[in-house]
């Protein structure tokens, strides 16, 4: 496996040139909301969020719209693929071993909360925890992680 971390910055607006069918799900926030989108629908809206991370098996995408209005955006990507017209990149080095290897999501069990989250938006209320799968790698002596997968949470003893 060969991964990959490239990123461009001062855009606009987000580029025509993201991978869409790269990612199965998105989390965005704005400063009026956050949601968990599906790949459909994080196509079609990914620009009304201020910010935002598409994930899927292979790929991850991290924006930024910055208070100057202009985008910067981090891609990795475990197939050795750079983003199209990337000003940087570099190799990562996978640390298939690293500590966590998800991150829990809030669920309708959870009675702390106004209201049960939906995972993705539209799909109902989460009646049970899920997970974010997570892929850690390290570069430059630094260690970074990926969001990898949204599957049902498993609680292990």
């Amino acid at each position: 496996m060969t991964s990959r971390i490239s990123a461009l910055w001062g855009l606009k607006a987000l580029p025509d040139t993201i991978p869409w069918d790269e990612f199965d799900y998105g989390m965005v926030e704005s400063p009026a909301d956050i949601c968990f989108l599906s790949r459909d629908d994080l196509r079609k809206e990914a620009s009304q969020y201020t910010e935002g991370l598409a994930f899927g098996e292979h790929t991850e995408l991290r924006w930024l719209r910055r208070s100057g209005g202009l985008y910067h955006l981090v891609y990795l990507n475990d197939q050795g693929r750079i983003f199209p017209g990337a000003m940087r990149d570099a190799l990562l080095t996978w640390l298939p071993e690293a500590m966590p290897d998800c991150f829990l999501l809030w669920s309708e069990q959870d009675g702390r909360i106004p209201k049960a989250p939906e995972y993705p938006r539209g799909s109902g209320p989460a009646a049970e925890r899920k997970c974010v799968t997570l892929r850690h790698y390290e570069i430059e002596g630094c260690c970074i992680y990926r969001c990898v997968a949204l599957q049902p949470w498993r609680a292990t003893t």
